[in-house]
């Protein structure tokens, strides 16, 4: 749901919709899926592989942040006995192609865990000027399927003062 202070997604609609681009190698899989106790609701978004081939998962939206201030990113996320790997977190991008680690999660959050971002400041703080096209990359990286690998998020949300929009 897009509004004028905030974009919000708990992945209870088609997923990805036309919203978020999902991209995946080897046996990755990226799914809105209803098993495995989602946070609220009844679905959400979950990232494994289907085989034994590491695979690295995403999960990207492009937002247009151009006429918002005071920003902040939040979004829950669980781990399903999943080794950490250095891929796994939350990235930025100003251009889609070059993407800079944001959050970085902990050895383990077997529970939901909210992550929050002052986006103002990480923005600043990786030369992202054109806030026109601001890219958000929700990432996995792993060998194995849920239960035994894998990560799930939920309630992703930017907020701030102003107009955001989809790019």
């Amino acid at each position: 749901v897009t509004s004028a202070t905030e974009y919000r997604d708990g992945f209870e609609t088609s997923f990805p919709g036309n919203d978020w681009i999902v991209s995946t190698t080897n046996s990755g899989r990226v799914r809105r899926l209803t098993t495995n106790s989602p946070r609220t609701g009844g679905y959400h978004l979950v990232m494994d592989a289907a085989g034994t081939t590491r695979s690295l998962n995403s999960a990207t939206i492009c937002l247009d942040l151009s006429a918002a201030t005071n920003l902040n990113l939040s979004v829950w996320a669980k781990e399903f006995s999943d080794e950490l790997d250095s891929q796994d977190g939350i990235y930025i991008s100003g251009n889609g192609s070059s993407y800079d680690k944001v959050i970085t999660f902990p050895s383990s959050f077997s529970s939901y865990q909210e992550f929050t971002l002052d986006l103002d400041v990480a923005l600043a703080a990786n030369q992202i000027t054109d806030k026109s096209t601001v890219f958000i990359r929700l990432q996995q990286y792993d060998d194995r399927s849920v239960p035994t690998d894998g990560i799930a998020f939920d309630d992703f949300a930017v907020t701030g003062n102003g107009l955001i929009t989809v790019c």
